[in-house]
């Protein structure tokens, strides 16, 4: 038996013999190409040059579609499928090139026609000789790449070196005797492309091949299936390197194009050179990928690349200029910023291309598609509006934002699903996939986060420290807003083994945030609250290479429409709960106040775009489960591509204070009714509409004789803009000496009027969670809310009362009947009560909602430990054997 590392050695040795057969063969067509240009460009007139430019790249154009219809097809089904009966499959291919060329050249000829008769003489010419051409030198390109599938890249490198030798030859011959144009240039290069091919399409078999019954529609089809998708993809690439030679001419010229082409000319040798070491990168790519090593392996090469176009463009940048002036006699003066723009050019396709490599080898060619996708829409807009207002500069400007809109693609697809290209993921062992008490390490996101403070910091503590309880807890947060003292004091004074907390905070922070507790407030929290976001993903990747999450889980801000650090971390994601799809209806909107209305429209318009927003989209696409608060905001969050979204329960109390509140006395129900509000004085709390109920329930009992109402009062709690409107309109309405302001109160008073009260009235247009709802349920008392957000998810019929909210006048009377309802039936008071405190009792205790959390973090990771184990079996009952391995690897850099 041979040695097995002789064996791998030979293998290699085969591969990069036929690697360098490639690079020659790619070497040789690039030296031709850019031979005729210089030749071209160095003879001909500007305008002349200019028409052979353009039709060149209208030529390109449709070699991309050829590329995508049959070559790429060829070099995937001629090595697997085909590859038995080679010769007869390349016969069926040249009928369809046949075809496919006739229709080709007819399109040129109706497009040279229509400039002929337009006055553009020497396009026309082009285009009428290229539509004779372009058969003859697409039939050269598919039998080159047939040479591939049969591993013989050297007989391709021959015809390469043939058709270098016909085609610069007869260009010399031609302009010694003064008979060399654009259109007389193409026709050369068809026929050095037809004698070169012919030679190619004899040593392969073609014209000996017979035709087998049923191969014709076979492949056809399997070419079809391939081949739409690829010519599209070819299509694209070809629009983001035509576009600025295509649109010059429509503001600077024929002659523009051929000042640009005279300048790429100086960056073809590089591009082409680097382009056939990417290529050669694509195997080594896929080896490290095993490893675990790609993007190691990846910034490696690419930073070495990086250094040779640099090397390149600072040759460029300082001899540009001689060089010019000699291979074109003068033809074409250029500027230094052009030179040094054309020399940055290299660099930026190199990023490029290395992205592309690592892509490809991590098999996700859908992620390429988009990245030419971004490219060709950034070309589109951007780079035409700086081609038709710079000329020259602009153009070469288009492919710097294309290039630069591509890699930034292509890394936010490469960091959204980073471990698809590391074979070393750590995973739990199949053992403890149906484990219920297994450990799991999590991060938790929790930007506001404070022990014993309500709404989102208590929050995002409660979650933390609750799930500390059932797995390994790091709790990502901002020391902000007096955060870290009190989460440093809790876990000194309450050590929690398995919780640690790590802070992320903005560079230059301000003191009076940072240090003094003070809170941001509007747009400035909005816009701080986003940028830690973006910023902390740094940290989170760290983390993650330290730690190797199991979960990571966002739990504040509660916001479906802003983006989370965690997006893209490679590990399974859980977004919330969140809220933010809930909006006050539009009939609504006359009752506020114009500061209210304002504020609506714009939050409308926020959501809007952030619903555009890149980073948002990419938060909801990459979540494994979203959890929403509401059914509104689970709407939101598919619409933002999100896969799995469940409505669960956003908010709920500890222990300690349900059982604190459940000491509260029961109302009252000899005593005058009570009603109590409590929060911040804001439109959207709708505190107008209590005080509007209030007074018509009064206005109604007091009309039917009843005096149950005569001596109610109701109390709000808290502070606000909306204040002093309230005030004025419980004055306006004949009640004020019934209406209590009683401002701001510390916790404990804030108790007392709750023992005080009968009802809580929380009338709310847009809350998602709603902590003070569940606090008046603990207390036994019933509660008045709208049927929207989170407050109308807490209340039942069973606990208080949910008020549809169709417009105001229907609310506003709807609500007075309930509050009569309560005011002159007491046992219906108490009995809601009682079912309002065994609800909280029930479902809204923090222990239940983690534990619910916790088992959801089990369950997406046991989804995706089987998802995985499913995908490995189906790879490796598909793997081709190791025999193969190496041809397939050459094949696959020759596809490439």
């Amino acid at each position: 038996m041979p040695d097995s590392s002789t064996s791998s050695s030979g293998t290699l040795t085969s591969w990069l013999k036929k690697g360098s057969w490639s690079v020659l063969d790619q070497g040789l067509f690039a030296v031709s190409n850019f031979a005729v240009n210089v030749l071209l460009a160095r003879w001909l007139t500007p305008e002349a040059y200019g028409a052979f430019t353009v039709a060149f790249i209208v030529f390109l154009l449709g070699g991309a579609v050829h590329g995508g219809l049959f070559v790429e097809p060829l070099l995937v089904f001629g090595a697997s499928r085909f590859k038995e009966r080679v010769p007869s499959y390349l016969r069926v291919l040249l009928a369809g090139h046949i075809r496919y060329a006739i229709i080709v050249a007819g399109l040129l000829g109706i497009a040279g026609l229509a400039f002929f008769v337009g006055g553009e003489f020497e396009l026309a010419a082009a285009l009428a000789s290229l539509a004779v051409a372009q058969a003859f030198v697409l039939f050269l390109w598919l039998m080159r790449r047939a040479c591939y599938i049969v591993f013989r890249p050297q007989i391709a490198t021959l015809a390469g070196a043939v058709y270098l030798v016909l085609v610069v030859g007869s260009a010399l011959v031609l302009n010694h005797l003064g008979w060399l144009t654009g259109p007389i240039a193409f026709l050369v290069m068809g026929g050095g492309a037809l004698i070169s091919g012919l030679g190619l399409a004899w040593h392969l078999g073609v014209f000996r091949a017979s035709n087998e019954t049923g191969l014709a529609t076979e492949a056809r089809t399997a070419h079809w299936e391939y081949g739409r998708w690829a010519s599209v993809t070819g299509g694209l690439e070809w629009f983001h390197g035509a576009l600025p030679f295509l649109v010059l001419p429509l503001f600077v010229g024929l002659e523009g194009s051929a000042t640009l082409r005279a300048l790429f000319n100086l960056a073809m040798p590089a591009l082409q050179g680097f382009t056939a070491l990417v290529l050669l990168a694509l195997p080594v790519f896929v080896q490290a990928r095993s490893r675990g090593k790609l993007f190691h392996t990846a910034r490696n090469l690419g930073t070495a690349l990086a250094g040779l176009a640099l090397v390149y463009g600072l040759i460029v940048g300082l001899f540009g200029k001689s060089l010019v002036g000699w291979l074109y006699r003068g033809q074409y003066s250029v500027d230094s910023l052009l030179l040094w723009m054309m020399a940055g050019l290299p660099l930026f396709a190199v990023t490029a291309g290395v992205l592309m490599a690592v892509l490809r080898s991590q098999e996700r060619p859908k992620a390429v598609f988009q990245a030419r996708i971004g490219a060709v829409g950034a070309a589109l807009t951007i780079g035409v509006a700086l081609t038709a207002t710079f000329g020259v500069v602009g153009a070469i400007a288009s492919d710097f934002v294309a290039l630069t809109t591509e890699a930034l693609v292509m890394i936010g697809l490469l960091r959204r699903n980073r471990d698809a290209g590391n074979a070393e993921v750590v995973q739990s062992p199949p053992e403890d996939l149906h484990s219920d008490d297994r450990r799991l390490r999590v991060l938790v996101s929790a930007y506001a986060c404070q022990p014993g403070r309500g709404s989102e910091p208590g929050q995002g503590w409660a979650i933390a420290r609750g799930l500390a309880d059932h797995h390994d807890v790091w709790l990502l947060t901002y020391p902000g807003y007096g955060f870290k003292p009190a989460i440093d004091k809790e876990l000194c004074e309450n050590p929690t083994p398995h919780l640690k907390a790590v802070y992320h905070q903005l560079k230059r922070e301000g003191h009076v945030h940072l240090h003094g507790g003070q809170d941001r407030s509007g747009f400035k929290e909005q816009l701080h609250y986003y940028r830690w976001q973006i910023t902390a993903r740094r940290t989170v990747r760290r983390l993650h290479a330290e730690v190797g999450f199991d979960v990571v889980h966002h739990a504040t801000l509660m916001k479906s429409w802003a983006p989370s650090a965690l997006a893209g971390s490679g590990v399974p994601f859980v977004w919330g709960p969140v809220g933010g799809g809930e909006s006050a209806p539009k009939a609504f909107y006359r009752g506020f106040s114009p500061f209210g209305r304002r504020y609506e429209r714009l939050r409308d318009l926020a959501r809007w775009v952030a619903s555009l927003d890149p980073m948002v989209r990419r938060t909801a696409r990459s979540s494994s489960l979203g959890l929403a608060a509401t059914p509104e905001t689970a709407k939101l969050m598919r619409g933002l591509g999100a896969k799995r979204v469940d409505i669960v329960d956003p908010v709920a109390l500890p222990d300690s204070e349900i059982e604190g509140l459940s000491r509260i006395s029961p109302p009252d129900l000899i005593s005058p009714l009570r009603l109590l509000s409590a929060g911040r004085f804001l439109h959207w709390k709708g505190y107008d509409y209590g005080i509007r109920a209030f007074a018509r329930a009064r206005s109604q009992a007091k009309e039917a004789g009843d005096g149950t109402l005569a001596d109610a009062a109701y109390v709000i709690l808290g502070d606000g803009p909306e204040r002093s409107r309230l005030e004025a309109l419980a004055c306006e309405l004949g009640i004020a000496e019934h209406v209590h302001f009683l401002g701001m109160l510390p916790r404990a008073s804030l108790l007392e009027r709750l023992e005080d009260s009968h009802v809580f009235v929380h009338p709310s247009f847009h809350d998602c969670g709603g902590y003070a709802t569940l606090e008046a349920m603990a207390a036994a008392r019933p509660v008045l809310c709208l049927n929207l957000g989170g407050p109308g998810t807490q209340v039942t019929a069973e606990t208080g009362f949910v008020v549809d909210a169709v417009n105001p006048e229907q609310v506003e009377a709807d609500l007075a009947e309930c509050i009569l309802a309560l005011a002159r039936d007491r046992s219906l008071l108490a009995r809601l009560g009682e079912a309002a405190r065994d609800r909280v009792h029930g479902r809204y205790r923090w222990g239940g909602i983690v534990a619910d959390l916790a088992d959801r973090h089990r369950e997406i990771v046991r989804l995706g430990i089987e998802e995985e184990i499913v995908l490995t079996d189906t790879l490796e009952t598909n793997a081709v054997p190791k025999s193969n391995v190496g041809e397939r690897v050459a094949v696959s850099v020759a596809a490439l």
